[in-house]
């Protein structure tokens, strides 16, 4: 007699849906969180010489909070485990944990009887966790390698160069009387003349 016929799976699923959605929460916000601040790094690279290490180390840097990101999640999923007395210790709930998430799975370890389809959504969990974390590399990629197409040499991105540029024209033309303060071109000055009764 196969014991799965007997076992009841409402906990599985009352337990395994809101820790998805929990932690793909988290997913997306720390995600969210790590763009704002690769913008903002690139935002501030000077010239194309610096901006190829810098790529380097953003996506290296990228692949590491990533990975660390995963393997707290796999913990929360270890807690509901422990908690649920699924499995008997934590290192093995860790492991577990880890197996199910990334879909490797660990063979010498299984979970009670009750619990086994809990341990089928965390995979699921993992297959979309993985996703947008591909999604958000390839994202990435797409993002910050093209504004090296924007870097000349020894000029900002922004393009305070040429905003100094046209600054400085700006001011020496204002000291010519009747130039155009952009184009550096002289106005001719208007006269106006008064109509007076005595010149008649």
């Amino acid at each position: 007699m196969n014991p799965l016929n007997e076992v009841q799976w409402g906990a599985d699923w009352a337990w395994g849906i809101p820790l998805i959605a929990f932690t793909s929460v988290l997913h997306v916000l720390c995600l969210a969180l790590f763009t704002a601040r690769v913008e903002y790094a690139v935002d501030h690279v000077k010239t194309r010489r610096h901006f190829s290490l810098t790529f380097a180390l953003v996506m290296a840097m990228a692949v590491t909070l990533v990975t660390a990101l995963h393997i707290v999640e796999g913990g929360i999923w270890a807690i509901a485990y422990r908690v649920l007395g699924a499995i008997p210790d934590n290192r093995s709930a860790m492991l577990y944990s880890l197996g199910a998430l990334t879909t490797y799975g660990d063979t010498s370890i299984n979970l009670e009887h009750e619990w086994k389809m809990l341990g089928a959504l965390e995979a699921l969990n993992g297959m979309l966790l993985f996703g947008l974390t591909t999604a958000f590399l390839f994202a990435m990629i797409q993002r910050v390698w093209p504004a090296a197409t924007r870097l000349g040499p020894d000029r900002r991105r922004d393009g305070a160069y040429e905003i100094n540029e046209i600054n400085e024209i700006s001011e020496t033309n204002a000291a010519a009387p009747g130039s155009d303060p952009i184009l550096g071109e002289s106005r001719p000055s208007k006269r106006i003349s008064r109509f007076s009764p005595s010149s008649c």
